[in-house]
């Protein structure tokens, strides 16, 4: 109770000169009444549910609102009956009972339905429309449907015609026009000639395309402030969506974009890597070619002249007349045989066209091999050389036969040691 707002009573003498200012509540402060004239008929009740109710009644009628306190003339209502209007205001200003909802019959509805629509009382006219579904006969639909713009009770009248066994009487015809039903006859004998393939609402919707059309554009012109703005929030969760998606689709492409630059970087980075190792390959390519040139020189370098080998002939010639030289000989024998090969290998490289370099590889290859075989023929010569040399022999008490001297080869001339020295006189003797 402390919390609670003092009141104040200030007396009717003091407020010209103490009363505070006054601030009227926006939903519990209602203006005056209004009076209907209906039918002769006088009503008198508040005009804060009409004003709310309809802003089109409420503008037409001069109810006022906010500040305006409207008109104090008495407001004559045509095209309604007293008892109709009774009805309405039944919906409008619900009696004060135990029971949380008004029933209505449905003639009741379907006049509430009416004058809600005449009026625009949107919000009554979804009641209604809600209370009136499956309540309806095929004729009702249609009729009621066109007159309160609800599309689907339209079509859903017409199908029903379609479908239902029996003909269309004159007065259903004289109740929806003759034109509809000549349409609706066309549309039975498609069905019965299995036609249309069980289509029928979208072969109805087909040819009532320009009625169905109109009482749809009609229908969003009287929707309820609750349904535009659910319809408010709607639209802008399709916007907010839209814009994610936009968004989406945005950093998407940048993202395929960055992957597309860095696929493209990579193949550069590749590009390069394999330009690089192109080059690589040819100055290694370029290089051993000039170790090839090296070592081709150095071969030519190495292989003995004609008079080199002349002059180790007769070398060889001279040795070969003592003894102790005939190792010398052998070894000499050994390099003039290796140095004739390798002589006449690179004679036969040189002689050979340009070839390829996988080729003159090769051919490398092979004169180092025969080199170096030749050279280990020269070494075997020299080892068995050492072998076969004969072991002094023990001298005996008895001196004995003087043995024979070793004979020796030297370039095809045999002989023995001690014995003069062989002629490399390529004439004949004469005989």
């Amino acid at each position: 109770m402390d919390n609670a707002p003092e009141v104040i009573i200030v007396p009717e003498s003091m407020t010209s000169v103490t009363e505070p200012a006054i601030e009227k509540d926006e939903e519990y402060y209602w203006s005056d009444n209004v009076r209907f004239l209906v039918q002769g008929r006088l009503f008198r009740v508040s005009r804060h549910q009409f004003i709310i109710g309809s802003k089109n009644f409420s503008e037409k009628y001069r109810l006022g609102g906010e500040d305006d306190e409207g008109t104090t003339e008495i407001v004559h209502l045509d095209g309604v009956t007293a008892a109709e209007f009774r009805v309405f205001l039944r919906i409008v200003f619900p009696s004060h009972t135990t029971s949380t909802t008004t029933s209505f019959t449905k003639g009741e509805w379907l006049t509430i339905l009416q004058l809600s629509v005449l009026w625009r009382f949107h919000d009554f006219r979804k009641l209604a429309i809600e209370h009136l579904d499956g309540g309806l006969t095929d004729i009702e639909l249609i009729k009621v449907g066109r007159v309160s713009y609800v599309p689907r009770w339209v079509l859903s009248g017409y199908q029903s015609l379609v479908e239902r066994e029996g003909i269309i009487t004159v007065d259903e015809a004289d109740d929806i026009g003759n034109r509809t039903v000549n349409t609706l006859w066309v549309v039975r004998y498609l069905m019965d000639r299995k036609a249309l393939d069980g289509a029928i609402e979208n072969e109805l919707a087909w040819r009532f395309s320009g009625e169905i059309s109109m009482l749809e554009a009609e229908e969003v012109q009287r929707r309820t402030v609750a349904e535009l703005e659910l319809e408010a929030k709607r639209a802008e969760e399709e916007r907010r969506l839209e814009e994610e998606r936009r968004v989406k689709a945005v950093a998407e492409r940048a993202e395929r974009e960055r992957l597309a630059d860095a696929r493209a970087l990579a193949e550069i980075a590749k590009a390069k890597k394999l330009q690089e190792d192109i080059n690589i390959t040819k100055l290694q390519v370029d290089q051993s070619d000039v170790e090839e040139a090296k070592v081709e020189a150095a071969v030519r370098a190495e292989t003995p002249k004609p008079e080199m080998l002349a002059a180790v002939a007769e070398e060889v010639s001279g040795l070969a007349k003592e003894p102790e030289a005939e190792k010398g000989v052998l070894k000499l024998e050994a390099e003039f045989t290796a140095a004739t090969a390798q002589e006449a290998l690179k004679l036969e490289i040189q002689e050979q066209p340009e070839e390829s370099r996988l080729e003159k590889k090769k051919k490398k290859k092979k004169a180092r091999k025969a080199a170096m075989e030749a050279e280990e023929a020269s070494t075997r010569i020299v080892e068995s050389a050492k072998e076969a040399e004969p072991k002094p022999a023990e001298v005996p008490l008895v001196q004995p036969e003087q043995p024979p001297r070793p004979e020796y080869s030297c370039f095809g001339v045999r002989g023995r040691a001690g014995s003069p020295r062989p002629s490399f006189n390529p004439k004949p003797e004469a005989h």
